[in-house]
């Protein structure tokens, strides 16, 4: 966000789950690219750098990795993670811009005490 905003991190825990949303309120992101910016390769950077005289196409080239490798790392310990727009939001009053990024993470309970 370079004019600056807003990001809100936060955690919950539940009986069988923790959850990680990333809340922003940035220029958000089309519903219709919502699942595909997790898609190795995936950026904005050239659409963001086509007012450049020259954009950097090394950069560009080498981006869109994160969210592929966040999504490989939450799935294999059992998670999902997904992005969705404010007005997905249940009880969101506005249509602000902006994403939320959510991480679930099952709780594995054990009866044993491993001390």
């Amino acid at each position: 966000m370079p004019e600056g905003g807003r990001i809100e991190i936060t955690l919950r825990e539940s009986a069988d789950a923790l959850q990680l949303t990333f809340d922003d309120n940035g220029p958000g992101i089309p519903e219709a690219e919502l699942e595909t910016v997790f898609a190795p390769g995936y950026t904005t950077y050239i659409a963001r750098s086509s007012g450049m005289a020259e954009p950097d196409r090394w950069l560009a080239q080498h981006r869109g990795l994160g969210l592929p490798i966040v999504r490989s790392l939450v799935s294999t310990a059992g998670g999902m993670v997904w992005a969705s727009t404010h007005a997905e939001e249940p009880g969101r009053e506005t249509a602000e811009s902006g994403v939320v990024f959510q991480i679930v993470f099952p709780i594995r309970r054990t009866d044993s005490n491993p001390l």
